[in-house]
């Protein structure tokens, strides 16, 4: 990260810490690159704005594109599961 990168970072850390920030919103790009994982990391930070005045928005489309992932995620260790039983019968 770069001088400038940092700069806002903080700039950006500030003004949520003083209610300066009223929202924000997450693309489904950013649920992916943490793994769909709501409970930890990253995601699991977004929790620092439950009592403040700042608002988590997650827009129908990206609410459906989580979905959608969750499920083919869970579908595909499903038939994991079903193969790796049927390999030990």
């Amino acid at each position: 990260m770069d001088e400038l990168e940092r700069s806002e970072l903080e700039k950006l850390k500030k003004d949520a810490r003083e209610g300066r920030i009223r929202a924000i919103t997450l693309d489904t790009s950013i649920f992916v690159a943490q793994h769909l994982r709501l409970e930890a990391g990253l995601l699991k930070q977004l929790r620092q704005f439950q009592d403040s005045s700042t608002r988590l928005i997650i827009s129908e489309v990206v609410k459906q594109e989580i979905l959608l992932h969750l499920e083919n995620k869970a579908k595909e260790s499903r038939n994991q599961l079903k193969k790796s039983l049927s390999l030990q019968i």
